[in-house]
């Protein structure tokens, strides 16, 4: 299989739960087949992390009622922390870290800066040397925030209450369609918060509110509800309030100039109206009151800088239409159509007065109004030699290129396909069954070939025979969606869930946390572990009947609370 994906943008800019009732599985008969499982490691034994508390979520496969309790394994490093030109921010970190500007989510992030001004709540993000607009394109909610204007400040800035904000994604380095952005220096890209940030799986309703205050910086008060009417129709509303004092320096002066309010409100709407499809509309208002300037300290002349009483209001509406279905390998497309409209309205109050700045009670206004889109489109087809190239031929070009920089060891991923139709379970890493795909026969010459690189040239590699992985965040669409995400968002959308076969079919289900330890340890194992594969699994064999039991348990136990 392969993909190709077209992709198309443009803009243009002027100046308490209730219960829910879980549908029966649908089981479509065919063939059974029985997967293998993977035996317990016998050469690398993974070291357990430390142990957490009870009632955080375990990382093993959905537990049935009986079976006996699992210690987690905490993710060993956030996505944020790792070395890549993507870095992301989640609600997890935007709750500990109760920020007061968006920049405070961004301080640390490599390659990445801010500029701000203390009497303007905006924010500008420079990343590796590059800012401003047609550099750093900054997208929320998918649109793009043009505001720009020339003066003793960045160029282009944004205005984002971050009490919105629910994940941010960070792309270091030129990028050429990934939100329809074509900048340069990198994206910056906010999500907003929607019915998944207040409602948990299984829930119908509810709402979430924050108050938060002190005489030092001011205070904020939000309130948000979510609301799931039906499967197919989702509701989301919310507003908030900030109150920023002036700032006051270490001898209790007041610094002028440097507090401000702001408020905003939001309506989201989600709507499925057909197996695949989904349209989802918002509107954001954000307006805030400052004055921007900055006088000089009492005792001394007027000041000659202007100061300005400042209003300014963003207004953001968007709407967006996916559509992804396995079985459709012609059309997955994503469409997204918005204006976002920034407008500056400022009243001079000091300063000096001349033809340019204007004289003291004159007014004048900054507003860009900008109206974009961006689709795109991935069709999946057979790609036949061209499959195997990539597969095999791109594998060798690691082990080359690693070999040339005299790499000291490669990790590298296989699958548990090379079992094939396994007749005994546990599976060891020296049996190899009969394999079943040409997927299956190019991981298998992967892990061949990798033992020839060791010999021949005394690369060390080991490779890791991945079983099923299932973990947050998994993509429940596309044409390798997993069996736990897929069948967790049917049920949750009253949809039925497909078993091909009699559901006896077994699987050996390993959380994505106990993968990336595997290979963290693989990397620094000792060197009598190397020039090896080895299994990367439980050990335990959990049927698909059994799996859809414990999903629709879980799913409907956590209605009750």
């Amino acid at each position: 299989m392969s993909a190709i994906a077209l992709t198309v943008a443009g803009t243009a800019s002027r100046a308490v739960a209730e219960d829910i009732t879980l549908d029966p599985i649908t089981v479509v008969t065919t063939k059974p087949v029985q997967r293998a499982r993977a035996a317990p490691p016998a050469r690398m034994t993974p070291v357990r992390s430390e142990r957490v508390t009870p009632t955080q979520p375990t990382h093993q496969a959905p537990a049935a009622e009986s079976a006996p309790a699992v210690q987690p394994v905490p993710d060993p490093m956030p996505a944020s922390d790792t070395l890549g030109a993507v870095s992301t921010v989640r609600q997890e970190q935007i709750n500990q870290l109760m920020p007061t500007r968006p920049a405070d989510l961004l301080y640390g992030m490599p390659g990445v800066y801010v500029q701000e001004r203390p009497d303007d709540p905006g924010t500008a993000i420079n990343i590796r040397g590059l800012q401003d607009f047609g550099r750093v394109a900054v997208v929320v909610d998918g649109a793009r925030q043009n505001f720009q204007r020339t003066g003793h400040n960045a160029n282009g800035i944004f205005y984002l209450e971050p009490e919105l904000i629910s994940t941010i994604d960070v792309v270091r380095g030129p990028v050429a369609n990934i939100f329809g952005s074509g900048a340069i220096g990198g994206v910056a890209s906010f999500r907003t918060k929607d019915v998944d940030d207040v409602l948990k799986a299984g829930e119908r309703w509810g709402v979430l509110t924050n108050n938060m205050g002190s005489s030092n910086f001011g205070g904020v008060t939000t309130a948000f509800a979510a609301a799931r009417l039906t499967p197919a129709a989702e509701l989301f509303a919310g507003g908030t309030y900030r109150t920023q004092n002036p700032y006051r320096d270490g001898n209790d002066n007041v610094v002028p100039n440097t507090g401000y309010n702001v408020e905003t409100g939001t309506v989201k709407g989600t709507f499925r109206p057909a197996p695949g499809h989904q349209v989802k509309v918002g509107y954001i208002d954000y307006e805030s009151a400052y004055t921007t300037g900055q006088p000089f300290p009492p005792g001394t002349p007027p000041p000659l800088a202007s100061i300005y009483g400042t209003n300014t209001r963003n207004e953001l509406a968007t709407a967006r239409w996916t559509y992804s279905r396995p079985d459709d390998r012609l059309l997955d497309f994503d469409a997204n159509i918005y204006e976002n409209k920034t407008s500056t309205d400022q009243t001079k109050i000091a300063g000096t007065g001349d033809r340019v700045s204007g004289f003291i009670g004159n007014r004048r206004n900054f507003t860009i109004d900008t109206t974009g889109f961006d689709a795109n489109n991935t069709t999946r087809f057979d790609t036949g030699p061209l499959a195997h190239a990539v597969n095999v031929g791109g594998f060798l070009n690691v082990l080359s290129a690693a070999r040339d920089a005299k790499a000291s060891r490669v990790v590298y991923a296989t699958s548990s396909a090379v079992y094939g139709e396994a007749s005994l379970a546990p599976v060891s890493e020296e049996r190899v069954g009969e394999m079943l795909s040409p997927y299956a026969a190019d991981k298998r010459a992967n892990e061949i070939y990798a033992g020839v690189w060791a010999k021949q040239y005394g690369l060390q590699a080991i490779g890791l025979r991945y079983f099923n992985v299932f973990g947050r965040r998994q993509d429940p669409n596309g044409a390798y969606a997993a069996v736990i995400p897929r069948w967790v968002e049917a049920l949750l959308r009253d949809e039925p869930c497909y078993v091909y076969g009699d559901g006896e079919t077994t699987r050996d289900f390993c959380h994505v946390s106990d993968v990336v330890q595997a290979n963290l340890l693989a990397a620094v194992a000792a060197d009598s572990a190397v020039g090896e594969v080895y299994n990367v699994g439980c050990g335990t064999e959990t049927s698909l009947n059994e799996l859809f039991r414990m999903i629709r348990l879980g799913l409907a136990g956590s209605c009750h609370r």
